[in-house]
């Protein structure tokens, strides 16, 4: 890497001299069509001293005088233009050269991205062997102490069994069911939980009014919002939702509240002198600023969706991926257990990918000023 480093290095060098030179020789030409002008104007006075030339250069008519006069002016004005310009070209001649070697051409760079990548692809991979091999010994020789796998499934049996389901209509089905409920719930948490949080954190008022109720609300955990949410709503599809709703909705309306208080208030002021109003600073203002403490609350929140979906759809659902997994304990289907629990982990991580790609295209600045090997 050093080598070839240093190659394009020498390489810009090379090409900086060369543009050099070749300025010299402009230059040159340009000197060279000063002074040929000179002797057309000024022959006749060159000649030795007496009366001869003297008498020559009075017989010398007065407007050839003026023309050589002017040839010599406008020579000498174009060749100032072309050292000008030269001049100026020098250097972006060789800022040129200097930044064709350094900057490596495209295949260059999603080779040494690929290559920053591959450490952490590789220890992801080896994390996950690793558990695969603790299942698998845990399993095959029947690990029993204290932590019991005499009745948890091996990784053979998982697999196999995700293999039967794979063209199973009401299994697909109960996975399309629950990303609809979950989609549902998070994207009526995330248009509520930012508009609050953002209201509350901008008026101080409006903060001491509501947020003393939120604040009593929030500790109750998802599974205790069950029954009295079942009494709330007309149908258990709506109940199910409503308690996603709530598993989001808490987390993004804390973190949008402390990104409101974060955003500095230079640029509240900034803005003030440029004459924004009250609805432009916020949308171009105070949203902005606050865009990574929500997305964080967006995470986080996504995570604690899953979590309460997971538990409303076991306690009061008929269809969905949590259903599934506790009517497979119901039935003494353990290998299913086990796929209903890699379905929810999967689709979790779909969903936290989502949200992170999301981040990287709302906030551009945040991968550009980034620290290096930054995820």
């Amino acid at each position: 890497m050093a080598g070839a480093i240093s190659l394009r290095v020498l390489r810009g060098e090379g090409r900086a001299a060369e543009s050099l030179a070749e300025d010299r020789r402009d230059g040159e030409a340009a000197l060279a069509a000063v002074a040929s002008p000179l002797p057309a104007a000024v022959a006749p006075a060159a000649g030795p001293a007496g009366h001869g030339s003297a008498t020559a250069a009075q017989a010398q008519p007065a407007d050839a005088a003026v023309a050589s006069t002017a040839a010599f002016a406008a020579a000498g004005t174009a060749a100032a233009e072309l050292l000008s310009t030269t001049l100026q070209a020098a250097p972006a001649r060789a800022a040129g050269g200097h930044a064709a070697a350094a900057v490596p051409p495209a295949p260059g760079r999603l080779a040494g991205a690929l290559r920053r990548q591959l450490p952490g692809l590789l220890l992801g991979l080896v994390s996950i062997g690793l558990l695969i091999g603790f299942w698998y010994l845990a399993t095959a020789y029947r690990w029993n102490f204290y932590i019991r796998f005499t009745n948890v499934p091996t990784p053979g049996e998982v697999f196999s069994g995700l293999l039967a389901l794979a063209g199973d209509g009401k299994f697909l089905t109960n996975i399309g069911i629950s990303l609809q409920r979950i989609l549902l719930g998070f994207a009526f948490a995330t248009v509520l939980g930012v508009v609050f949080g953002l209201l509350c954190g901008r008026y101080l008022m409006l903060r001491r009014l509501l947020f003393p109720a939120l604040e009593v609300l929030r500790p109750i955990p998802a599974i205790a919002w069950v029954p009295i949410s079942i009494m709330l709503w007309p149908s258990t599809e709506s109940s199910i939702v409503f308690i996603t709703f709530l598993g989001a909705f808490f987390p993004i309306l804390l973190n949008t509240l402390h990104g409101v208080a974060a955003v500095d208030a230079v640029l509240l002021r900034a803005a003030r002198c440029l004459g924004a109003g009250e609805a432009s600073l916020l949308a171009r203002v105070i949203l902005p600023a606050a865009l990574p403490h929500i997305f964080t609350g967006l995470a986080v929140g996504m995570g604690v969706a899953w979590v309460s979906l997971i538990a409303a759809e076991m306690i009061s659902g008929q269809f969905g991926v949590g259903y599934f997994t506790w009517e497979a304990y119901s039935l003494i289907e353990y290998p299913h257990i086990v796929i209903g629990m890699l379905v929810i982990g999967v689709l979790g991580l779909a969903c936290s990918g989502a949200i992170r790609l999301l981040s990287r295209i709302a906030m551009p600045w945040q991968s550009l000023g980034g620290k290096e090997g930054a995820p």
